[in-house]
Parts: C-alpha cells; structure tokens; sequence
C-alpha cells in the first residue's frame, strides 16, 4: 500500500502522552503532541490505542540494553515553523521502526467524512525509544 502525503511533518517530538476522559464504557482516547511550535491532539479508538502501545511494548522489549540506551537521531528536526494547532480524529494510523534512526516513525491520518470541503489532515512524527518506553 503507498502511504499518502503527510500534511503536517512534525519531526522530532519532545512531548508525547495517551489520555482519556470519561466513564468506562464511554471513554474516548488521544495522544497528544509538541514539537517546536505545533500541538497536536490526535483521537484514537480505544483499538487504536491498545495496537500502538502493543506494539510499542514489543520492540522496546526486544531490543537488546545496548539498542535501547543507543541516543536516536530522526532524520527530521523538530518543528520549527510557525505555531500550529492540529486537532483530528484518526481514521488511520502507521507506526514502523527505524533501527538506523533507533526510533520509531507513526503516522496519522484523518478519518475522511463524505462531503468535506477541506482536505483530510494528517500528521506524522519521530518517537524516541525512551518516549516510547513512558
């Protein structure tokens, strides 16, 4: 499958946390994002999430000491263009690892509604392997 376009390249992330609000059974889901200038609030399903910690939990405990306190470089900067605020639900997400980098790479894009007038968003960015074990 050819990944699409990504909207918003955010680059290295210094600030990553899943949240949650509401009553069991009608909870919603998100990650939210700093990078330089940008926020960005990413809503997940609780599916969505449980997959990315998952799969997350497994390569971390897979990498050896050494790989794990090996400091990543993205082959992006963080983002350094002007303050943006990004807020979407994701209809699809990507997450992969790069061992050259030592980090891990997710992309988000929106869930596209029937009749929108504006492009779907997305967004994509560079988590490190210590991010990934908080």
């Amino acid at each position: 499958m050819e990944q699409r376009e990504v909207k918003y390249s955010l680059g290295s992330i210094s600030y990553i946390e899943p949240r949650t609000f509401g009553e069991p059974g009608q909870r919603t889901f998100n990650l939210v994002i700093e990078a330089g200038n940008a926020n960005c609030t990413v809503w997940l399903e609780k599916e969505q999430l449980f997959q990315l910690g998952i799969y997350l939990q497994e390569v971390v405990s897979a990498m050896s000491l050494e790989d794990k306190q090996r400091h990543g470089v993205s082959s992006e900067p963080e983002w350094s263009g002007e303050g943006i605020s990004i807020d979407f639900k994701a209809g699809q997400i990507m997450l992969s690892h790069d061992p050259d980098s030592n980090s891990f790479r997710l992309v988000a894009y929106e869930r596209e509604e029937e009749g929108a007038s504006e492009e779907p968003a997305s967004v994509g960015f560079s988590i490190s392997i210590a991010q990934a074990e908080t």
